[in-house]
């Protein structure tokens, strides 16, 4: 019993190192991928606007997302479509920016979005 409690605490702090070191190297590979994303992004256009597509399945992100890009950005954000509109595949909505949130909005956008498609043009 002592001999296992001794070698469990000594694997746990073990752990608990490793723990850290593993959240450490999580975190500067996140600002990696968040540097390499900015570098693809290009901004050649005056204005653009962005389509959030969702299903019944997950109309609740799609919402939430929404919400969220309004109060955050202030940006327009259209209807949610419960159906297909135009030539989309499927429900979406619509949010329109201007150049200058193009990399701010697409990066959180990236980051928030939880499995929803997005085309931007």
């Amino acid at each position: 019993g002592f001999h296992l409690d001794f070698v469990t605490g000594r694997l746990q702090a073990n752990f608990d190192a490793l723990a850290g070191r593993v959240l450490g190297l999580v975190e500067l590979q996140l600002i990696k991928i968040r540097d390499e994303r900015r570098k693809k992004l290009v901004n050649i256009h005056l204005a653009y606007h962005a389509h959030i597509y969702f299903d019944e399945n997950n109309r609740g992100i799609a919402k939430w997302l929404g919400e969220r890009t309004a109060a955050l950005f202030a940006l327009p954000v259209g209807r949610l479509h419960e159906k297909m509109v135009g030539p989309h595949p499927c429900w979406s909505y619509q949010v329109s920016f201007e150049a200058k949130d193009f990399e701010t909005y697409l990066l959180w956008l990236d980051e928030h979005r939880r499995g929803l498609t997005v085309l931007v043009h």
